[in-house]
């Protein structure tokens, strides 16, 4: 059995962090290309604003602590779901670049509601169960906490 010559660099690749990558730099590069308001400027009750970033936290550090460690079973469904659920949230942001998502409530939730995929299939990936129950609360709290900001609660 052949050993890596570099196995710290098998542990990062490995280390379930790199899936939520994508979402970071997205969110790095594009939040401040939003039209002003975007998504909404209503107030958010103060609790849950609390709540929606202890669980965002949540969210994109639990997998620091996550390999990825798919087996035959949930590679090809973990894979789909990740890498179609990140072309599916790219996309959803669409609306809000053009500015036009308080038309609709679909537009609005998008980008709130649309990570779920992603974190589904880093969950299978990761074979973490805990990790979907998790990012399934931070979506949940996201969502409400968009349609607040929208004006639609």
């Amino acid at each position: 059995m052949e050993t890596s010559k570099r196995p710290w660099l098998d542990r990062i690749a490995t280390n379930g962090f790199v899936l939520v990558v994508p979402l970071l730099v997205w969110n790095a590069v594009f939040w401040p290309r939003l039209p002003p308001a975007a998504g909404g400027a209503q107030e958010v009750p103060f609790w849950l604003e609390v709540v929606e970033t202890v669980l965002r936290a949540a969210v994109f550090l639990l997998p620091l602590f996550l390999s990825i460690r798919a087996n035959v079973r949930t590679r090809r469904p973990g894979a789909l779901l990740y890498v179609g659920g990140l072309l599916i949230y790219f996309a959803s942001w669409v609306p809000w670049l053009e500015g036009v998502e308080l038309q609709s409530v679909m537009f609005l939730v998008g980008p709130y509601a649309t990570p779920l995929l992603v974190f589904a299939g880093i969950a299978l990936l990761c074979r973490s169960p805990g990790y979907i129950a998790v990012s399934t609360i931070f979506v949940l709290v996201h969502v409400i906490g968009g349609l607040f900001r929208g004006g639609v609660l």
